[in-house]
């Protein structure tokens, strides 16, 4: 199991302006009389707690059967087994988001999460396999399960590894 640490200087960045955010929720909600303000506050205040909260990432790990993402308040595992195929988005050097479809379970059988066809989980996995990038498949990636990279230290090397993965368990399925 090799352990990815946070980068301490967006942990720190970002657990201030979570910690702001949680004050801010408390103090506008003991202290301010107007409902309306408060209301317009709390959702402000709250939406920005929430979305700071998705960037925290305390470690990232990967052995030989999943990939355990650690943040403050929970643990998010993503078993190679699951995935059908992986996107990774480098939106500029220092930002890379990978983008890891997984299996679902349907009452027809097993299907893609955030891939819209009726095929099974293990279509898809030979679709993609053998074709080169020139799928005709239907990928709403806001269904991906996300894995932001660029968080945490070496992230090349965490993106090489669970692509090899995927690729290696790919291979076994076909």
């Amino acid at each position: 199991m090799e352990r990815f640490a946070g980068k301490p200087d967006s942990l720190k960045k970002l657990g201030i302006f979570f910690t702001t955010s949680t004050l801010l929720i408390i103090i506008s909600l003991m202290y301010v009389p107007n409902i309306i303000v408060k209301t317009i506050l709390l959702v402000v205040f709250i939406l920005a707690a929430w979305e700071t909260y998705k960037g925290l990432i305390i470690a990232i790990t990967v052995d030989d059967q999943k990939i355990r993402i650690y943040k403050p308040f929970n643990i998010r595992t993503i078993k190679f087994d699951n995935i059908a195929f992986c996107a990774v988005h480098g939106i500029d050097d220092n930002t890379t988001l990978l983008y890891a479809f997984t299996k679902r379970k349907h009452f027809k059988g097993d299907r893609v999460r955030g891939i819209k066809s009726k095929k099974s989980f293990q279509e898809i996995v030979k679709i993609v396999s053998e074709d080169e990038g020139n799928t005709d498949l239907n990928i709403n990636f806001n269904m991906a399960s996300k894995v932001l990279i660029s968080f945490v230290q070496d992230g090349d090397i965490l993106t090489d590894k669970i692509l090899a993965n995927v690729n290696e368990r790919h291979k076994k399925n076909i």
